[in-house]
């Protein structure tokens, strides 16, 4: 491939130990360092990043950082794609004693949002006796806060509260036997 370098020396010189800015005949504008590509603009308008053939208007060889992304569909390399966000949440599995309230009422469940922000929704009651103290529910890793929080919670007998612990176990503190309890509202930081 013919090589033509293009009076753009100055934006080289941002990016340390870059070569001279050099056009080849499929590109329009490239920077390279020690023959790997830092960036190029193919003459089809393609822009790669770290990427000497870029297929798509942006292909990025190596990891992205962003504030905020847009997106109307993701797709991966073996061909699915992701074309809407939706968050399902995760049922909740019970300790012995707990169940979900029914009658009507949607079952308890947690989700984790794209902020790292964890939700507990649905309502459930106790059935065994001494509720307070008792685990209800273990989350998993990655739904965990990074110590122990307090939350309080709409319960039948006015308000209890949940122990989220570092463990995972979620408790019930000041609540008793035949209690409904809404996790509707319960949110926290999971664990970085």
């Amino acid at each position: 491939m013919t090589k033509f370098c293009v009076g753009l020396l100055a934006a080289a010189a941002l990016v340390a130990g870059a070569s001279p800015v050099c056009a080849q005949a499929d590109s329009a504008l490239a920077v390279t360092r020690a023959g790997t590509s830092l960036f190029r603009v193919n003459v089809d308008g393609n822009v790669g990043i770290g990427e000497s053939s870029p297929s798509q208007r942006l292909t990025v060889k190596g990891g992205v950082r962003a504030d905020s992304a847009t997106l109307g569909r993701v797709r991966f390399p073996d061909g699915s794609k992701v074309e809407s966000m939706r968050i399902t949440p995760v049922a909740v599995t019970f300790s012995a004693g707990w169940a979900n309230q029914g009658g009507g009422w949607a079952p308890a469940r947690y989700y984790l949002d794209p902020a790292g922000v964890v939700h507990l929704t649905g309502r459930m009651r106790y059935t065994g006796t001494g509720g307070s103290g008792i685990t209800l529910f273990v989350l998993p890793a990655g739904y965990r806060p990074s110590g122990t929080l307090t939350l309080s919670v709409p319960a039948a007998s006015g308000y209890g509260y949940l122990l989220i612990y570092a463990d995972g176990s979620v408790k019930a503190d000041g609540l008793v036997n035949g209690t409904g309890v809404s996790l509707d509202g319960a949110t926290f930081l999971a664990e970085q």
